[in-house]
C-alpha cells in the first residue's frame, strides 16, 4: 500500500495535519529544514510495521530522539492513511483491504511507551459481479483509484453501478486505555456475500482474541492478521561500501547503504533473461557499459566487475567510479526491489546532468507500481520533475518544519509567470521567504 497522507504531532520537528503524498514526490529544502526528520518518521513507521513499537523507538536512539525537545510534552500522535493503487491486471480479493486509516496517541513515562488511544479502519472493496481474485476490468481502474484516493466520505460510497457494483465494507478496531472495541459496517447487510461475511468475521475474531499490552500496536499486528500492510524502505546509498567484496549472506532486500548490492545483483544474474534486461536498462543510463559480471573471490565473497567500451579488460570494483556504481544501485532500488514505498536520499550524487534527467524519467516510470519519495538538494533533478510533485521544506521561527507544495502557492505562480522556474527560485533561496 502507498501512504496517501500523514498527520503527526511532536515527532522531532514535525507538526503536520493531513499532509498528502502523491505516487512520487521530490522533497527539497535548505539544510536543517526537516527533510531528514520526515525520513526518520517513515523509518519509524516501517519499524513499527515490521517489528514493534519498542524496536522502532530503539532504532531512533531512544525517546529523547523522538520527542521535540522544544515542546513541553511527553506525547506523540500520528494518523496515517494507506491505500492500494489498483493497476491493470491486478486482482481484487475480498479479504484484503484497499484502504487503511490508522491513528494513535502515545505517552512516554520513564522512557517507556503507553498507548493512550488507537484506532484502525480497514476498508474492503467487493463486487457481487466479480469472482474471487478475478482480474479487474481496465475501464473501472481509474474510477476505483479516484474513490480510494478521495479525501472525503466518497470512499465509502458505491462506484457508479453502470461501471460495476463495487462497495466498501469496513472493520474498525479501537482501543482506549487498553479497552478494545470492534465494529463492522456494511452498505446493505441483506446483500452481503456469505464468503465476504465469513472473511470479515474471521478478521474481527482475530482482533478480539488478541491480548494487547501497552507497547503492542494494531499496526504491528496487521501483518499477523492480514499479511504485509506496506513494505517501506529508506536508502542512502554509500558507494564506498558497495566497492567492498560482498559476503554470501542472503538478504531479502537491499540494505539501506547498498552494502549487499553485489549479493542482490548475483541473484538477478543467475537468470539470463533477468540479467539481459538489467544490462539493457544499465546501458540506457550509461551507453559506454558493455556488460557486467559477478566474480566469486573466495567461498564467502563476491565482487562486481564492469565491462566498459574504453577498456580491454573488465574494470575491477576498486576502479569503478561512484557514479557508475550509483546507477547500479538506483536501478536495483527502483526496478528490482519488491517494495510498496521506496525513499531515496540524494540519489543524484555523483551523476552527470544527462544521467540525472534519465533518473527523473525512471522515478516517474516506476511510480506506476511503487511509491517513490526522493530527498535532494539538486536543482538539476528538480528541473526535470513535474512541479506538482515537488514538496518544499522550511524551518519556522518556532523551530517546526513547514511542508508545502510550491506549485499551489500564488506567489510562486506569480514568479513563474515571469519566466522564472521553480529551480531558479530554489537556487536563489526565494522559496524560503515567499
Amino acid at each position: 500500500m502507498f501512504i496517501r497522507s500523514i498527520s503527526v504531532q511532536n515527532f522531532k520537528t514535525l507538526e503536520l495535519d493531513e499532509f498528502e503524498f502523491k505516487d512520487y514526490n521530490i522533497i527539497i529544502g535548505p539544510n536543517s529544514a526537516g527533510k531528514s526528520n520526515l525520513v526518520s518518521f517513515f523509518k519509524f513507521i516501517a519499524d513499527i510495521i515490521n517489528d514493534d513499537l519498542e524496536s522502532a523507538i530503539s532504532r531512533q536512539g531512544g525517546v529523547k530522539n523522538i520527542l521535540n525537545f522544544n515542546q513541553n510534552s511527553n506525547e506523540i500522535s500520528f494518523k496515517l492513511k494507506f491505500s492500494e493503487k489498483i493497476k491493470p491486471y491486478d486482482k481484487i480479493a475480498f479479504n484484503r483491504p484497499v484502504d487503511v486509516i490508522y491513528t494513535t496517541k502515545i505517552r512516554f513515562e520513564n522512557n517507556s511507551p503507553i498507548i493512550l488511544e488507537e484506532k484502525i479502519n480497514l476498508n474492503f472493496l467487493y463486487s457481487e459481479e466479480m469472482n474471487i481474485q478475478e482480474t479487474i476490468p481496465e475501464e473501472i481502474i481509474k474510477e476505483i483509484n479516484q474513490k480510494i484516493n478521495a479525501n472525503d466520505n466518497e470512499i465509502y460510497q458505491k462506484i457508479p453501478h453502470e461501471l460495476m457494483d463495487l462497495e466498501f465494507y469496513t472493520i474498525t478496531a479501537e482501543r482506549i486505555n487498553n479497552e478494545i472495541s470492534i465494529t463492522t459496517t456494511y452498505p446493505d447487510e441483506n446483500d452481503l456475500n456469505i464468503r465476504l461475511m465469513n472473511s470479515l468475521q474471521s478478521i474481527r475474531t482475530i482482533f478480539e482474541r488478541k491480548s494487547y499490552k501497552d507497547n503492542s500496536l494494531f499496526l504491528s499486528d496487521y501483518n499477523f492478521i492480514l499479511g504485509k500492510l506496506s513494505t517501506i524502505r529508506v536508502f542512502d546509498i554509500d558507494t564506498k561500501t558497495i566497492m567492498k567484496p560482498s559476503s554470501q549472506k542472503s538478504e531479502k532486500y537491499l540494505v539501506p547503504s547498498g552494502q549487499n548490492l553485489v549479493n542482490r545483483l548475483e541473484k538477478i544474474f543467475y537468470d539470463n533473461k533477468k540479467k539481459k534486461d538489467f544490462l539493457n536498462m544499465y546501458q540506457s543510463f550509461l551507453p559506454y557499459v558493455k556488460g557486467a559480471k559477478i566474480e566469486r573471490e573466495n567461498s564467502n565473497y563476491s565482487s562486481l566487475y564492469i565491462d566498459e567500451m574504453y577498456n580491454d579488460n573488465p574494470t575491477p570494483p576498486e576502479l569503478i567510479s561512484d557514479g557508475t556504481l550509483g546507477i547500479v544501485a538506483i536501478i536495483m532500488t527502483l526496478y528490482y526491489e519488491d517494495l510498496d514505498i521506496t525513499l531515496l536520499e540524494e540519489p543524484e550524487k555523483y551523476l552527470h546532468p544527462e544521467i540525472i534527467r534519465k533518473l527523473a524519467n525512471a522515478i516517474e516510470d516506476t511510480s506506476m507500481y511503487k511509491q517513490v519519495i526522493i530527498t535532494t538538494h539538486s536543482s538539476e533533478l528538480l528541473k526535470h520533475m513535474k512541479k506538482e510533485h515537488v514538496i518544499f521544506v522550511s524551518r519556522e521561527q518556532n523551530g517546526l518544519s513547514k511542508f508545502i507544495y510550491p506549485s499551489t502557492d500564488e506567489k510562486v505562480k506569480e514568479f513563474m509567470s515571469n519566466d522564472l522556474q521553480l529551480e531558479d527560485l530554489f537556487i536563489n533561496n526565494f522559496l524560503g521567504v515567499i
